[in-house]
């Protein structure tokens, strides 16, 4: 009987201690489940203070006017892209670099940075901004992470570098793939972009003074492709024709404001100045005229000398 009771007493007490073990293990053991979703799927999942993250539409939902309204778009607030982004919602209107847009927003694609607004009777809110950084950027110099995303890993120039968790320096000229992720929703994003900040360089070629003021045509070369110009001649606008390879010409006299642009966004600026000249054909012309002109004043000497003969 007292074996059976030794017995019974250490099977007790080695219970209770595998118990206890477990006890401190579960306390001080980490919190993994704190890293997974109780949300069932189809859910939305929330990102930050009025934004969730809707799996059904894959957009980010903003909150408005107190949660009456609501702006459904593909990105976060502050998120650079290089892909069309969505957005959907009544009394939305953008701005893109300053200006307000007037193109289509089924997507929005051109590259530039944008401000999301939202018409309320009288009053206008800004909900989020964003970046659409083409195939080739110089919008971006640091890439600092939207509330509620992180950086996963970056490529420059194919090549792997270090990278902080919050922002990524693109200040280097170069090919760039960044990989984000939105801690909420553990969806991915990749940015690939070339940063491109060198402006356009045009040549200008023709006869002109010391002073760079030109008494001749004018040829313009180096117009690569993508890049655009824009002009202005007297103040007024004026339409450049550029041929494909890559030159213009410029026929008349007058003060020319040329603004040249390339698919990063980079810009120089050109002051020309086209004197009064007297091109070909105009010359031609002046030469036919000063022609007949001296044929007929021998005409008219070789007729008086005759009729003094006679």
């Amino acid at each position: 009987m007292v074996r059976r009771g030794t017995e019974r007493s250490l099977i007790l007490a080695l219970s209770a201690f595998i118990c206890a073990a477990a006890l401190v293990f579960l306390a001080f053991a980490p919190a993994a489940y704190a890293y997974t979703f109780d949300t069932p799927a189809g859910e939305p999942i929330s990102v930050t203070d009025g934004v969730y993250y809707d799996p059904q539409t894959r957009d980010f939902v903003f909150e408005a006017n107190g949660g009456n309204n609501q702006i459904h778009c593909s990105v976060l607030d502050g998120m650079v892209v290089s892909s069309p982004v969505t957005i959907k919602g009544s009394g939305v209107f953008l701005y893109r670099n300053g200006a307000e847009y007037s193109g289509s927003l089924e997507p929005v694609s051109e590259p530039g940075e944008y401000v999301v607004m939202l018409n309320a009777g009288e009053r206008s809110s800004r909900i989020l901004t964003f970046t659409i950084a083409g195939k080739t950027t110089n919008y971006v110099t640091t890439y600092n992470m939207p509330a509620g995303m992180i950086v996963n890993q970056v490529f420059f120039n194919d090549e792997e570098i270090s990278a902080d968790y919050r922002s990524v320096s693109m200040d280097k000229e170069g090919t760039y793939r960044v990989i984000t992720e939105c801690i909420a929703s553990g969806v991915v994003y990749t940015l690939e972009t070339t940063v491109d900040r060198t402006p356009p360089e045009l040549v200008f070629s023709g006869r002109s003074d010391r002073r760079g003021r030109y008494n001749s045509a004018v040829t313009i070369s180096g117009v690569g492709s993508g890049e655009k110009l824009n002009c202005t001649k007297d103040g007024e606008e004026y339409r450049i024709e550029v041929g494909k390879d890559g030159t213009a010409r410029l026929t008349q006299s007058g003060n020319y404001d040329i603004v040249a642009y390339d698919e990063a966004g980079n810009i120089s600026e050109y002051p020309i100045l086209i004197m009064a000249y007297l091109n070909t054909s105009g010359a031609a012309f002046v030469a036919l005229l000063l022609f007949i002109l001296a044929a007929v004043i021998i005409y008219i000497a070789v007729k008086r000398r005759k009729l003094r003969i006679g």
